[in-house]
């Protein structure tokens, strides 16, 4: 899938009255963002059942109830294709929560380098 699925901007219009502005980027670190969103309200997901259990494929989240939403799409072993959707004028917290995804994707990277050198 290469774009958000109509019945997730069809909730989001619902919800906030207003088609959302869709940021999208590719994120390489699953555990990162599963970490920012464990708090977060899961609205629909699609998964299969694997030797580990259950994984999750496709995933849209309310991460802001106040108008930020994710929808991702797994695409790689640690590699999700990610959607943020959002209310016009929320557009700087989504940036926002962009750079502390890219921090704490960083931060991993260079503890994981630390522990390497060791």
């Amino acid at each position: 899938m290469e774009t958000v699925p109509q019945h997730c901007i069809d909730r989001f219009r619902q919800k906030f009255g207003q088609y959302p502005s869709i940021i999208e980027l590719e994120y390489d670190s699953i555990e990162n963002f599963d970490k920012l969103t464990s708090r977060s309200y899961t609205i629909w997901h699609k998964s299969v059942f694997r030797d580990k259990g259950i994984e999750f494929i496709e995933k849209y989240i309310e991460y802001d109830a106040t108008g930020i939403h994710f929808f991702y799409e797994k695409i790689g072993e640690n590699k999700l294709k990610l959607f943020i959707l959002t209310t016009t004028d929320r557009q700087s917290v989504a940036e926002f929560t962009i750079n502390n995804l890219i921090k704490a994707k960083n931060g991993n990277n260079k503890q994981r380098t630390s522990r390497e050198n060791e």
